[in-house]
């Protein structure tokens, strides 16, 4: 089990996995298989000032040196913020040399860690660190980069994340770059936009936008429990600190035992969604939580609170989500 790795391929043609806290492990160059006899090694220890959380490699190399970033965590240390570390080398295989490159609170929620750099077509670095932020998820964060004695060194002069900054000479970055992981969407394309992503690997052969133009139509592909194992669930990553999405569902087609609806969907689900039974749909509001084993992840329970139910005579219904994350509220609000 290789936690966290970072695929990395060397200018020799080897290529390695950095893992774990410290860890490398040598591939195969077709990436079938570890090397047998290849190098497996831990490359560093910890010190004394990471006794906590150390992973998340994110493994590159620049002017001949090897660079791995981590995040570092230790909640035994009062006041210890989330941090970003990086470790460098001259040979793969070490010695190491640690730098603390970004420790810093951001915007009330902490400090900022986990991320590697990037450079840009007109030579500028960034950082692309991600924060916890409750319900909203890991948000990504996009920060200077500057390279100081070797050292990749994030933030600004005072090495905070700046709560807005612009980005240099975009003119030389292509327009697919420029867009958002959120839209609006018409369904009149024969492809689905990539503000879109499949909870599940889906059924294809359940869900079309070619059967009727403007829709996309979706069918039961097989018959579950809830709506955690259900493999066509289609969603739109929230985004903070506030939005709002609404959909239209013709649900004149649903069969009984037929669910189809609208979610505020985590582990901690909020679901707004037409239910057919008996020949008879309703409007039915609940909060779903769902248990996973620790080994497989497979569901073990899901609880249900019902909320509220109305008879729905429609079969045009039009369903909206107000989202609020400001403040940590972390409120989904339907309608």
């Amino acid at each position: 089990h290789h936690h966290d790795a970072s695929l990395f391929f060397d200018d020799d043609g080897k290529v390695y996995l950095f893992y774990g806290t410290g860890q490398l492990r040598q591939l195969k160059s077709d990436l079938s298989d570890v090397e047998p006899g290849g190098i497996d090694q831990k490359i560093f220890e910890r010190d004394a000032d990471e006794q906590g959380l150390l992973e998340g490699s994110q493994a590159f190399k620049h002017n001949g040196r090897y660079y791995v970033m981590m995040i570092s965590m230790d909640w035994s240390i009062p006041g210890r913020l989330r941090r970003e570390v990086c470790y460098r080398a001259d040979q793969i295989t070490g010695p190491y040399e640690k730098k603390v490159i970004l420790e810093t609170e951001f915007q009330g929620y902490g400090g900022v860690g986990q991320g590697c750099i990037v450079d840009s077509p007109d030579g500028n670095w960034y950082g692309f660190i991600f924060q916890d932020r409750g319900g909203i998820g890991r948000v990504p964060t996009l920060m200077p980069c500057h390279w100081v004695d070797g050292w990749p060194v994030l933030g600004d002069a005072e090495g905070r994340v700046p709560d807005s900054m612009v980005m240099k000479n975009s003119d030389l970055f292509p327009d697919e770059c420029k867009g958002s992981i959120m839209g609006s969407d018409d369904f009149r394309n024969t492809r689905l936009s990539l503000n879109w992503q499949w909870n599940h690997n889906p059924l294809d052969d359940c869900w079309s936008l070619t059967e009727r133009s403007g829709f996309l139509r979706l069918k039961t592909g097989r018959v579950v429990d809830n709506l955690f194992l259900a493999p066509n669930t289609l969603t739109q990553r929230m985004s903070a600190p506030k939005c709002s999405g609404t959909v239209a569902m013709d649900v004149s087609k649903m069969k009984d035992g037929d669910v189809a609806g609208f979610t505020a969907f985590n582990g901690l689900s909020g679901v707004l969604a037409v239910v057919k039974e008996n020949g008879k749909k309703h409007l039915v509001m609940s909060v779903q939580s769902v248990s996973l084993s620790d080994k497989e992840k497979k569901v073990t329970d899901v609880k249900i609170e019902e909320k509220e139910r109305i008879t729905c005579k429609k079969d045009f219904v039009y369903l909206r989500i107000d989202d609020d994350f400001a403040n940590k509220k972390d409120d989904a609000t339907f309608y």
